[in-house]
């Protein structure tokens, strides 16, 4: 592919394509290899790609990318560690519009921003006004642009939430280490409710 040289969210970040008909189902093997040197430091390394992911204790199992997504937590559902921009399309909901505004309300959600059909809504108390929407019986799309991190954070970190972070964060060890992944939920949490205002 073109992609070879090219750069994954930030600079430091470069991608090398691994090609067609490489990977098989069953048990694979990625080796790299390098000159070690003083300047030189190892990072995690990402799989990038159209796949759905299971998480174990301590493991990560590649899959079939979700078809459809339910609320509730994106890692159960094949997308533990993704965090670019989830889109849920909930159709034109039924139902005639009553007298006053429709709300989209949001009870819970797990991302930096959520956008209704490309209306921000970023600040309590989470709704979005989709009175117009209804009438014209639009479909309506939510995306959530998610953060980066169930993607760059201290996956192993326990606790899952600190009071800081730094590069120890990265280093756990002891009761401050857990194998298993620590994944902040992601994704709309709860189904939305529709509130009528008079």
């Amino acid at each position: 592919t073109s992609s070879e040289g090219a750069w994954w969210i930030d600079i430091a970040l470069r991608r090398f394509p691994i090609p067609t008909g490489f990977l098989k189902a069953g048990r694979n093997e990625i080796t790299l290899s390098c000159d070690f040197t003083a300047n030189l430091n190892f990072e995690a390394i990402y799989l990038l790609g159209s796949f759905g992911v299971k998480t174990g204790n301590a493991s990560a199992t590649l899959g079939r990318l979700p078809e459809h997504l339910a609320p509730g937590p994106l890692a159960g559902q094949g997308l533990p560690f993704y965090s670019g921009t989830v889109s849920y399309r909930l159709g034109a909901l039924p139902g005639e519009p009553g007298p006053g505004r429709t709300l989209l309300y949001f009870p819970s959600f797990g991302a930096a921003l959520l956008k209704v059909n490309g209306e921000a809504c970023a600040f309590p108390p989470y709704e979005v006004d989709i009175t117009g929407l209804l009438a014209a019986s639009k479909e309506i799309i939510v995306d959530t642009v998610l953060t980066r991190r169930n993607t760059f954070g201290p996956l192993h970190q326990v606790p899952l939430i600190a009071p800081s972070y730094g590069p120890p964060s990265w280093l756990t060890s002891g009761e401050a280490f857990t194998p298993s992944y620590q994944l902040i939920p992601s994704g709309i949490l709860e189904a939305p409710v529709l509130l009528e205002q008079a």
